[in-house]
């Protein structure tokens, strides 16, 4: 399947974990990408689950933007009929040896 704003997704325990890499300065976000996991889960079992939204990213001033960015829009979202809060995450790899 293809979701906006996400290239993966994992399920881990009660977590969902929403998985997106970038380089890129401008990104679509994941809130309809989010979405459209949620409906294909389910609601009745997407509900149990706690939301999480990864991103990884090369660069550090990138990563600082994408936190502040995202930690605001996904922090009171309807995801179904159910109103939550998606935790972000953001991790920089460093490139190379």
């Amino acid at each position: 399947m293809n979701f906006v704003g996400i290239d993966g997704v994992l399920g881990i325990g009660n977590n969902i974990y929403a998985l997106q890499s970038t380089i890129a300065g401008t990104h679509e976000g994941p809130l309809e990408g989010l979405k459209k996991v949620w409906r294909t889960i389910g609601a009745a079992v997407a509900d149990s689950f706690n939301w999480h939204f990864v991103l990884v990213s090369d660069d550090k001033v990138l990563a600082k933007k994408y936190v502040k960015e995202l930690g605001t829009q996904l922090s009171d979202v309807y995801l179904g009929r159910k109103r939550l809060r998606v935790s972000v995450w953001v991790c920089v790899l460093k490139v190379g040896s």
